[in-house]
This record gives structure tokens, C-alpha cells and sequence, in this order.
């Protein structure tokens, strides 16, 4: 398999910035991976910490044990003032996820012109 390839299926499929390291390209992968890791890390800690308060809310007797009120009160999670920053920081992963896809792909075809 050529270096692109697996430069460019190690950055989209396992995280960003893996594709940098497997061309030694250490710093700036180690760069996007810490990123990409603490985005999800983020999100992660977000949505869990919602979905804890809804099931609190459904445990005390608060929203009934039922899919609308619960849809509801995700949708209400979901307008909450997190939620601007939530998508900021997806936003974040995506174009690094992107970025570090197509950077990993230039990198590989530059050092296989070479």
C-alpha cells in the first residue's frame, strides 16, 4: 500500500494527526492529535453531563417516563447556552479532522515525488 494511502486512511479513520506521525512528521501530528483528543474529550464530557441531569430529572419523578417529554427535554438541552460552544468545538474536530486529512495527503505525495 502506497505511504498516501496509509498516511491519509490513518488520519481520517483512527484520529487526526496519526498520518502526520506515521510520516515522522512528529510535532505538527502530535499537534492534531492533542487537539482532536481534547475536542472529543470535551463533547464527551458534555453530553454525558446532559444526559446525567435528564436522567436525574426522570429518576426524581421530574419528566415522566415517557419519549416526548424526554424528547423534550433534549431538545431543551440542546438550547441551553453550552450549546453555542458545543458547537464551536465540534466545529474544531471537523476541520481538523479535515485539515489533517488532506495536510496528510500532501505530505505523503510530496515525499513520494522526492
Amino acid at each position: 500500500m502506497k505511504r498516501t494511502t496509509v498516511a491519509v486512511l490513518l488520519s481520517t479513520l483512527v484520529i487526526p494527526g496519526a498520518g502526520h506521525v506515521y510520516l515522522r512528521k512528529y510535532r505538527l501530528g502530535i499537534a492534531l492529535v492533542t487537539v482532536a483528543l481534547s475536542a472529543v474529550s470535551f463533547l464527551l464530557v458534555k453530553v454525558s453531563q446532559k444526559a446525567m441531569s435528564i436522567s436525574d430529572k426522570i429518576i426524581a419523578g421530574d419528566v415522566p417516563l415517557d419519549m416526548l417529554a424526554i424528547s423534550a427535554q433534549i431538545q431543551n438541552a440542546s438550547n441551553s447556552p453550552d450549546a453555542q460552544l458545543i458547537n464551536i468545538v465540534t466545529w474544531v474536530f471537523f476541520i481538523c479532522w479535515l485539515a489533517a486529512a488532506v495536510d496528510a495527503y500532501r505530505l505523503a505525495r510530496k515525499l513520494e515525488s522526492v
